[in-house]
């Protein structure tokens, strides 16, 4: 009798972020990736909720939410990731598309943008305020139309009331360029939006987390063709 098998493949950042989560949720592995993230005392945070894709309305859609307790003090970890899509993909070139503080062809999509939203999100949400830019704070690209927290839709609703839940955020991102030094992480600390949380920002690369999980291998091997990579940058 023929012995039956099955193999799961994602596709491109999607698909290596279920993987990602979806492979290893148990609470040691978590802990490995909150450690290689850069996060203090990773070892101290268990009891993990994974929101996977949730909705967050006006503020844009999360890769992952995760929600850990240490020791009976929950922390909210805003995972947001990108790929190479079999080019480069480069940090600072990203900034300084953000710095401008200006809407282009994609700018809801930019790295930057999208992580000084969470952080927005999660100050509306516990304080109601926050002195992030009128960039940051306006839906769109005017700001006559301000971003709300109110919604009216019942799951959106719940994951908010899991992030208010929390009393502190963390924000990681993955990215296929290991580059965080220099000349960026000084551009982070001044810019008017990311300095706000630059202390509670962590970088970690595609690279290191494939080498440190084995099961992510696979997926990373479908997303390759023809010498071309679509989660790790050129070499």
């Amino acid at each position: 009798m023929t012995k039956s098998s099955t193999e799961i493949y994602g596709y491109s950042e999607r698909g290596m972020m279920n993987a990602l989560f979806y492979f290893n949720n148990d609470v040691e592995s978590l802990q490995k990736l909150l450690k290689i993230s850069g996060v203090e005392k990773f070892n101290s945070y268990n009891n993990f909720k994974i929101i996977m894709e949730g909705s967050l309305s006006d503020f844009g859609d999360s890769d992952a939410i995760l929600i850990a307790d240490n020791n009976n003090e929950k922390t909210v970890f805003f995972f947001e990731a990108k790929v190479s899509n079999g080019n480069s993909y480069k940090l600072q070139q990203q900034f300084e598309k953000f710095k401008s503080k200006k809407s282009y062809n994609g700018y809801s999509s930019n790295l930057f943008y999208q992580l000084s939203l969470k952080y927005y999100l999660f100050n509306m949400l516990k304080w109601g305020e926050s002195n992030v830019s009128e960039y940051i704070k306006s839906k769109g690209t005017t700001s006559k139309n301000p971003r709300t927290v109110e919604t009216r839709n019942e799951i959106v609703q719940k994951i908010y009331n899991l992030i208010k839940s929390c009393s502190k955020a963390e924000y990681i991102a993955i990215t296929p360029d290991p580059t965080i030094k220099g000349k960026l992480i000084e551009d982070l600390n001044k810019d008017v939006d990311i300095k706000l949380f630059s202390s509670q920002l962590h970088f970690v690369t595609w690279e290191k987390i494939i080498t440190e999980y084995d099961n992510l291998k696979p997926t990373h091997t479908f997303n390759c063709y023809d010498k071309k990579d679509l989660i790790l940058n050129k070499r």
